[in-house]
């Protein structure tokens, strides 16, 4: 079985370099819970924020997949935001 996590973080790490913060959401005991990680130095002045865990509601969503949000404002609430803009999607509660 792939697991598709390690390639996402690889991937991350190689064009990203390494997460300065990591935080996990989780809508519900039975679902797979979702990081988000968060990255600085990537865009000036702005911070990239990558889920890791999406990719475990691909039959879901219907494809193998994992967003990336880049935001220039919000930096301590984006993280948040983000995984419950993810959970509030009808299809993965």
């Amino acid at each position: 079985m792939i697991n598709y996590g390690e390639l996402y973080y690889d991937h991350y790490s190689k064009y990203l370099g390494e997460p300065i913060d990591r935080e996990i959401y989780r809508n519900n005991e039975e679902l797979p819970s979702i990081q988000i990680l968060k990255y600085e130095n990537v865009f000036e002045e702005c911070f990239v924020f990558n889920t890791l865990g999406l990719s475990n509601y691909e039959e879901v969503l219907r494809d193998n997949m994992e967003i990336s949000m880049v935001v220039d404002k919000a930096f301590n609430s984006t993280g948040y935001i983000l995984a419950n803009v993810l959970f509030s999607v009808s299809v993965m509660k």
